[in-house]
């Protein structure tokens, strides 16, 4: 039952325009929040590794990779569930619903975020040698505002306002880039570099709230003037959904942390020397940083998905399976690009003291895609409460990663544990599908995903062959073209896509500057003829 005060104003962005509309719009605010931070990420690393060395950088990432492990574990879940609920409820003009989930999700989080920190110095004051006591304290004390920031991250995502978080992001990337030059500059080693850290997130937390106030002033508070009685009662009923679904969200990222986020870091600071972790921390950075750009693409559909799920499962799914072959369009080249021409980047940003990295990069950007393509089906599961099927398929993947790192590490280092990560994600991503489209009628496009991995193959191939025989730098910038090139003539010769994803491409023509849509629409049509028989046998089982 809808509020009857409530507007459409207040309303998530695609139930007042176009669905197609409002993913391009949020699509390419992410893709600018995703290149501008991948430009910051790449500047600071650079710098970092440089001037550090592979010892006190293995130090530092290791320091940060037991926060991020701690910032998630702790939040149990409470963002996502936030997002999900109040997307959910904003969907169905629910608004009592949603302030009073908000409020209940904000003081949870707020609690475990002091409870958080807390412990984290204690630890610190008992456990830590005194030498690394100053910039671990930072590192923890950013903890803090992350855990809020990601509150109101939610907010917005959940009402489809991605520009918010964008505006927040590159205020917040540009502090703490400055803040990490400084700091290098002054040469106030690992303290300044976490000091930069705390800086750049409380930026992130005071901006990104500004802007989730202003939706939150247009809520209506709960009231029983105003509620009926099935309301009253769902409100009661709320905390015991809340969390069950927290509980499982938190197992799940316990889980996620094994298989996606570096567990092999513990293994490799336990049975391998200290560089070993920074070599494979900057690898896996890497990767994860250069496929930012098409999982930017899922986040909006994402919140859409999210939104829709209640109306209507079905369109929920198609809009999944698009956001798979659009993703599988920029994640497959970027992957084995990547792979092709790991050891030029290397040499290039990072010097001859991290040339080990180069077959851990290989590794990893080969195996990069699978997290990339399984965030539709995560996404899917989560939208339609299904975080069971998940959670099985999360305790599979994650006890098959551990006992890799186990046999593999010991002896063979960080490339080991990137052969150990890259089976186990791959795993994850094909078992997260199977369970994704368990009960729709949608189908997975698997002549579609066939032909776009061709054609990212001949990419790769093309690339390594060039890097391979011209000099470092001259052939990393030939491998580069040569495999756009290559990619594009694979993709007019196979024609991968429907013409209903052709469609969504073009919807982003309306955000591009006026000057550019018709290279635009050029590009597309010469990429993409409207005709494409040979998929209709495949499309037919896909629902759009």
């Amino acid at each position: 039952m809808s509020d009857p005060e409530t507007s459409l104003n207040d309303a998530p962005a695609s139930l007042a325009a176009s669905a197609a509309q409002v993913i391009a719009r949020n699509s390419l605010l992410a893709a600018v929040d995703t290149i501008a931070g991948l430009l910051s990420t790449l500047i600071g690393s650079v710098a970092v590794a440089r001037l550090l060395g592979p010892v006190k950088l293995g130090y530092y990432n290791y320091v940060i990779f037991l926060c991020s492990i701690t910032n998630h574990v702790a939040s149990f879940g409470v963002p996502l569930a936030a997002r999900k609920y109040l997307a959910e409820h904003l969907g169905r003009g629910e608004y009592m619903m949603v302030r009073a989930i908000w409020r209940l999700t904000f003081r949870f989080q707020s609690l475990m975020a002091v409870l958080v920190v807390a412990a984290g110095l204690t630890l610190i004051a008992w456990k830590v040698p005194p030498e690394h006591r100053l910039y671990a304290s930072l590192a923890v004390a950013s903890l803090l505002p992350a855990m809020l920031m990601a509150m109101y991250s939610a907010a917005n995502t959940a009402m489809e306002d991605f520009a918010s978080n964008v505006k927040s992001s590159l205020i917040s990337s540009a502090i703490g880039l400055a803040g990490l030059l400084l700091a290098l500059a002054m040469r106030w080693d690992l303290p300044g570099l976490a000091a930069a850290l705390l800086a750049e997130r409380t930026a992130d937390l005071l901006v990104r709230r500004s802007y989730g106030l202003r939706h939150m002033r247009r809520w209506p508070a709960p009231s029983l003037n105003h509620a009926s009685a099935q309301q009253v009662a769902r409100l009661a009923d709320f905390k015991r959904s809340l969390r069950r679904f927290c509980a499982q969200a938190g197992l799940l990222q316990a889980l996620n942390i094994i298989v996606w986020d570096r567990s092999e870091m513990l293994f490799l600071k336990h049975f391998s020397d200290i560089r070993q972790v920074a070599f494979y921390s900057l690898a896996f950075n890497i990767t994860q940083r250069l496929l930012l750009l098409p999982r930017s693409f899922v986040s909006a559909v994402g919140a859409s998905v999210m939104v829709r799920i209640g109306r209507d499962a079905e369109s929920a799914a198609g809009l999944t399976l698009g956001a798979l072959r659009l993703m599988a369009v920029l994640a497959l080249p970027v992957s084995f690009g990547a792979a092709a021409v790991s050891d030029p980047v290397v040499r290039v940003l990072y010097g001859q003291r991290f040339l080990a990295a180069v077959p851990v990069l290989g590794i990893l950007a080969c195996f990069a895609a699978a997290k990339a393509l399984m965030l539709p089906a995560q996404n899917l599961l989560v939208a339609s409460d299904r975080q069971g099927a998940l959670l099985k398929v999360m305790f599979a993947t994650a006890a098959l990663n551990l006992l890799l790192d186990y046999a593999l590490i010991p002896s063979h280092g960080a490339i080991g544990a990137a052969v150990a990560n890259s089976a186990a994600q791959t795993t994850a991503a094909v078992l997260a599908w199977l369970a994704a489209l368990r009960g729709f009628r949608s189908r997975f496009p698997g002549a579609a995903f066939r032909r776009l991995l061709a054609a990212a193959l001949s990419t790769g191939i093309v690339a390594l062959a060039l890097v391979r025989s011209l000099p470092t730098v001259p052939g990393l910038f030939a491998a580069v073209a040569a495999g756009v090139l290559t990619y594009a003539l694979a993709l007019r010769l196979l024609q991968p896509l429907p013409s209903a994803d052709r469609d969504r491409l073009l919807q982003l023509d309306r955000q591009l500057p006026v000057a550019l849509r018709p290279s635009w629409r050029l590009l597309l049509s010469w990429l993409f003829p409207p005709e494409r028989p040979r998929l209709q046998s495949d499309l037919s089982r896909t629902v759009k």
